[in-house]
């Protein structure tokens, strides 16, 4: 098969062009045996040393850069076409390989993140051109800086889940070493959990620090009818939820007042800050770490959020044998309705004839 052959100008890592190979995905459910089984996620928080800390940080920077360099590589020639063809997934993979074995000087920190990671950043990327290509989203696009940095731990036998006590749990990450984390439910390693197996894990980063997710395969126990009475679910605005019975589920104060005040007064920090830059002047350490608080803030809130979604949910499907949901777009309904009663929004006064 003849290739084409380009250099990389600004690196001068030599680069051999293929044609592009398909690769598959997992489905989520799946019947082995007669009994069908299924693939969940369960995230904690954990606990790292400052030193892991650091090594974590590198990790997720050094997954990004390689995100970048992929991309770079893979849309060489612009968008629209190339003048060369892309390359397969089994050159990409070989010239990681040896780019990660045998570096070049001022390439070492493709050695900062472990090799299998590094394998799946390249499936990530292939698998987000497939889903371009179906229609389902839109091209990669280069990661910023700042955005939510990850890295994949494919291989269960390299976890090593440990629970530790009641509260506490370890885990080995490759090349940071045994960190702890939060133990908040049974695992497919103790006794007390239901039978199944961890399959592997990512590490997430968020504006609340570091999280592991781990990837567990279980067998799905069977549902049996339920006689229990039929509930209607009506999701509003003054009240959060409205069921048919005359019930009400009103979300309550996710901020505490001390966090609300300190989030309102990092907000006017930020802005005075911003307001002294100037446009178009990079932040300084202070404004960014002003707009770090804000984001742990809002972080904090989104997760007590989903929580009391999920209790309240909980609650509903175990009290009810069916509940009925119309369908309804209510973050159009309540973007469009905002204001106030005496200066209503855009469609939530009265129409002209």
């Amino acid at each position: 098969m003849h290739l084409w052959t380009a250099q990389w100008l600004r690196t001068g890592v030599r680069l051999d062009f293929g044609r592009k190979v398909s690769t598959g995905g997992r489905t989520s459910l799946a019947r082995t045996g007669g009994a069908q089984s299924r693939h969940r996620a369960h995230m904690a928080r954990l606990y790292p040393a400052p030193i892991q800390l650091q090594k974590l940080d590198r990790q997720g920077h050094t997954a990004r850069a390689l995100w970048n360099l992929l991309h770079e590589w893979y849309s060489w020639g612009g968008r629209g076409g190339s003048v060369a063809k892309r390359p397969s997934y089994q050159e990409m993979d070989r010239q990681l390989r040896d780019a990660r074995s045998r570096p070049l000087p001022g390439w070492e920190w493709l050695a900062q993140l472990p090799a299998q990671a590094s394998q799946q950043v390249l499936r990530h990327y292939l698998r987000a051109w497939e889903r371009c290509f179906k229609g389902l989203s839109g091209p990669p696009r280069f990661k910023h800086r700042t955005s939510r940095m990850a890295v994949d731990v494919p291989q269960a036998a390299d976890l090593r889940v440990v629970h530790v006590n009641r509260r506490w749990g370890e885990v080995t990450v490759l090349l940071v070493g045994r960190v702890r984390f939060r133990w908040t439910r049974p695992l497919p390693v103790t006794a007390e959990a239901t039978q199944g197996r961890i399959t592997g894990a990512r590490l997430l980063k968020d504006p609340l620090g570091w999280h592991i997710c781990f990837r567990i395969h279980e067998a799905v126990a069977a549902v049996e009818p339920r006689e229990d009475p039929a509930i209607g679910v009506d999701l509003g605005v003054v009240h959060t939820i409205a069921l048919s019975d005359g019930r009400n589920l009103d979300m309550p104060g996710l901020l505490r007042r001390g966090e609300a005040r300190r989030l309102r007064a990092l907000q006017h920090r930020a802005a005075r800050r911003r307001r002294a830059q100037g446009r178009g002047v990079p932040q300084s350490e202070r404004e960014r770490e002003a707009y770090r608080r804000i984001a742990a803030l809002r972080a904090r809130e989104a997760r007590r959020r989903a929580d009391w979604i999920h209790k309240a949910t909980t609650q509903i499907a175990t009290s009810y044998g069916t509940v009925v949901v119309e369908d309804l777009n209510i973050a159009g309904m309540t973007r469009s309705a905002r204001g106030t009663a005496a200066r209503p929004g855009r469609t939530s006064g009265p129409r002209p004839d």
